[in-house]
């Protein structure tokens, strides 16, 4: 049995519950990933929807879609957020900056406190 499908089954994912995944890097870009890596993970029929508003979004090139602070809550859409961010020190620290403006702590998921911070 696949892992999504544990997580159906045991209720830890409820059918209609939606995910965003970020990817954040050191100059302060932001990219939502609609397919590659986790969101191939995560967008499976046993796993977490995808809302319309990011459906709609469209990549720049590959699977990433560039978002600026201004748009987040109009892409950062979902019942939870996972967060890709490299484990160097200057990406770590503008992440840190990033998560004391009061855009990123209005955004659903981060007010919930179903925010998922993965360090690669």
């Amino acid at each position: 049995m696949k892992k999504m499908q544990k997580l159906r089954i045991n209720g830890t994912v409820a059918e209609d519950e939606t995910a965003v995944v970020l990817q954040y890097f050191w100059n302060k870009n932001m990219y939502v990933m609609k397919t590659g890596g986790v969101a191939d993970l995560l967008y499976q029929p046993e796993g977490f929807a995808m809302d319309e508003k990011v459906q709609a979004l469209q990549p720049n090139s590959g699977p990433y879609i560039h978002i600026s602070e201004e748009s987040m809550h109009d892409t950062l859409v979902g019942n939870y957020l996972f967060v890709l961010l490299s484990a160097d020190k200057e990406a770590q620290k503008a992440f840190e900056e990033l998560q004391q403006k009061p855009l990123w702590n209005a955004l659903p998921a981060v007010k919930k406190q179903s925010s998922i911070l993965y360090r690669g």
